[in-house]
């Protein structure tokens, strides 16, 4: 973490937690759901047989699906 990152982090009051390379242990539920989210992305892309740059239109309509499926 550089200096000017710190510096940023204790102005704003940012508590900044580094996690040890390649633990997933340590992850938690907030990286596991973006793994999820990313794993079907791809399975959008695959399916539909859509390029890699339509990663982020893949992932608007998969939360627009899931927000409106309860």
């Amino acid at each position: 973490m550089s200096l000017e990152m710190s510096d940023f982090c204790e102005t704003h009051g940012i508590i900044h937690e580094i996690t040890p390379l390649y633990s997933p242990q340590s992850i938690g539920v907030g990286e596991s759901k973006n793994r999820t989210l990313l794993d079907m992305v791809n399975v959008i892309l695959t399916s539909f047989s859509l390029p890699k740059n339509m990663l982020g239109e893949a992932l608007f309509c998969l939360l627009y699906s899931q927000s409106n499926s309860f």
